[in-house]
């Protein structure tokens, strides 16, 4: 049985929000389309987006990023 490997084309980043800190340079970051938490070094920040609680569709958030993405390819 063949493990599924991976490309380099697929998608390797995550929209989610900082929710704390571990040692010194690892950030808590929660995945809210994948409910997960993960631990990671290398992010960037966008300083002017805050989690709005009342809003649970981020769907429209999702593709409007990736027309942004896009665009610059």
């Amino acid at each position: 049985m063949k493990k599924k490997r991976l490309n380099k084309l697929d998608l390797r980043a995550y929209i989610g929000y900082l929710i704390g800190y571990d040692f010194t340079n690892i950030y808590r970051i929660w995945i809210l389309y994948k409910g997960i938490v993960i631990f990671t070094r290398d992010v960037i920040f966008n300083k002017k987006t805050f989690f709005d609680s009342k809003r649970i569709d981020i769907i429209e958030d999702l593709h409007a990023e990736l027309d942004i993405l896009i665009k610059k390819i």
